[in-house]
């Protein structure tokens, strides 16, 4: 095992996402959920301590403050309430409302040794009692008569308690203001560093959520969209794709590599169905190509054998062997009456469709006898047989038609003559190839005669084309070879040749 296989298993961030990966879809989505309940409490909890901190805690040394100075207020204005009511301005109703109020604003002080602390406790301790001594003098003093000689000094305590109970106050809430101060500058460290925690927490959560819209792509909706892609392709008839790769091993992992499985045995399946079919196709062809061919090799025999012999050369030969028989001796006669005799045989009894080069060079020998015989020396002859393809097959009565095609239109009207130049041969290499060359030195084709040619022997429609001539010649050869060659040269006043080729099979 390598250094960076056993450093991936043992690296924590890989081991946790190896267990994310294990895990089902349920449990999936229930820790995304999980994870963000979490971040929205932690949030929640943020906001309740900085409000708290910033908000609450310097509200209550404030309203501290606030209720000392009420006090103070409340005992500037019983002072002068009292003094209002020594001098008959201010009924006594009145003054028992200014000290209700001074009252209230001594019971809503903060007396809260937790809060306030040990010093300001003692001082608020301090204006409670006494302010409950004051309290008492005053309605001792409410109660004796003006006439009375200790009025006037009951009086003038009163205006000297109540400048106590001030100086107390004044002196309590320059202690509640000092302690506020020292609060604000002891807390003012931690609000400096609220911001900080916040983007701090901010950008934890966002890695958080990042890490988990990562985790959630990759094993979630990464492979939906790469199954997505792939049925695209699938309905396409594209069933020769790579399979579907996912790292999960939840619900959807599963339901990946059943995916796979299916595309692969419906491919295959397809795939087979296809071969099937291509294979009864091209049977069904074979078969149909078979029976066309035997019938049209059926139908060319039967116009073989109904024009293998033209007319007008059956009289020109009939009239020479008359005339021969009359000026020579009876040897001529038979031996030309023998070659038109071994001509007919071959043409009117060849049952078969395919013959040999020997025995077709044979009846080219007796034809141009025969031919000679009319034209005298005008025509000329030769034969380059290679040994190896005398026993070379080919379809029968193949090279005849091509000799008299070139005594006919290539030699008969030039008068004096020419030659005609038969070549057989077997090329060298793992797939020889009979080929046979027919050429003459006649009068040529045209280029739009020789065009015209070509064009109908590579017509499909050749249903026009009768008789034993070219398009019959071209027709057999591919039929019973696909492969086949045949090819026309010419050039006017320059000859033509004809071009044979076809696969080797020896005899």
């Amino acid at each position: 095992m390598s250094n960076e296989s056993a450093v991936a298993k043992t690296d924590p961030i890989n081991r946790i996402y190896r267990r994310w990966l294990k895990l089902t879809l349920r449990n999936k989505l229930n820790l995304v959920s999980m994870l963000g309940l979490l971040i929205i409490l932690t949030s929640v909890c943020l906001d309740v301590w900085t409000v708290k901190f910033s908000i609450f805690d310097f509200n209550k040394s404030f309203l501290s403050s606030e209720k000392i100075v009420n006090l103070i207020q409340a005992l500037d204005s019983e002072y002068t309430a009292l003094k209002d009511y020594t001098r008959d301005d201010l009924s006594m109703e009145n003054y028992v409302q200014v000290a209700e109020q001074t009252d209230a604003a001594v019971s809503d002080m903060v007396y809260d040794y937790e809060i306030i602390g040990e010093e300001r406790y003692a001082w608020t301790g301090s204006i409670i009692n006494s302010y409950s001594v004051y309290r008492k003098n005053c309605n001792e003093f409410l109660d004796i008569s003006e006439d009375d000689p200790a009025y006037l000094e009951k009086e003038y305590e009163l205006y000297e308690m109540l400048d106590y109970l001030k100086s107390y106050s004044s002196k309590l809430l320059s202690l509640t203001t000092i302690a506020t101060s020292d609060f604000y500058r002891e807390r003012y460290a931690h609000l400096v560093l609220f911001p900080v925690i916040i983007i701090l927490l901010a950008i934890v959560f966002i890695l958080i959520i990042v890490v988990l819209s990562k985790a959630v792509f990759k094993s979630l909706i990464d492979p939906l969209i790469k199954l997505s892609v792939a049925s695209g392709k699938i309905a396409n008839n594209e069933f020769n794709i790579e399979d579907v790769e996912v790292d999960s091993e939840d619900e959807i992992g599963e339901l990946v590599h059943a995916f796979n499985k299916m595309k692969f045995a419906t491919g295959r399946y397809i795939s087979t169905m296809e071969d099937n079919r291509v294979a009864l196709d091209k049977l069904h062809a074979e078969e149909i190509q078979k029976k066309e061919i035997e019938n049209r090799l059926e139908r060319m025999k039967f116009e073989a054998l109904r024009h293998q012999i033209n007319p007008h050369f059956l009289f020109n030969t009939l009239n020479v062997i008359c005339g021969m028989a009359r000026l020579e001796n009876a040897e001529t006669s038979e031996k030309m009456i023998k070659s038109l005799s071994s001509l007919f045989r071959y043409t009117l009894h060849t049952d078969e469709k395919e013959s040999n080069v020997a025995q077709e060079i044979a009846v080219i020998n007796d034809y141009i006898y025969l031919q000679k015989m009319r034209f005298g020396d005008r025509i000329k002859y030769e034969i380059e047989c290679d040994p190896e393809t005398e026993n070379a097959s080919l379809p029968s009565f193949t090279i005849q038609p091509l000799v008299e095609n070139c005594i006919v239109h290539g030699l008969s009207s030039i008068e004096t003559g020419g030659t005609i130049r038969i070549v057989t041969r077997k090329t060298a290499g793992d797939d020889p190839r009979l080929q046979v060359i027919i050429s003459d030195t006649g009068v040529g084709i045209s280029p739009e005669k020789l065009a015209e040619i070509n064009g109908k022997l590579t017509s499909d429609d050749n249903s026009d084309h009768k008789g034993i001539g070219i398009g019959n010649i071209s027709r057999r050869l591919s039929l019973m070879y696909p492969d086949s060659v045949f090819k026309i040269d010419s050039s006017e006043n320059e000859g033509t040749v004809f071009t044979i080729d076809i696969p080797y099979i020896g005899g």
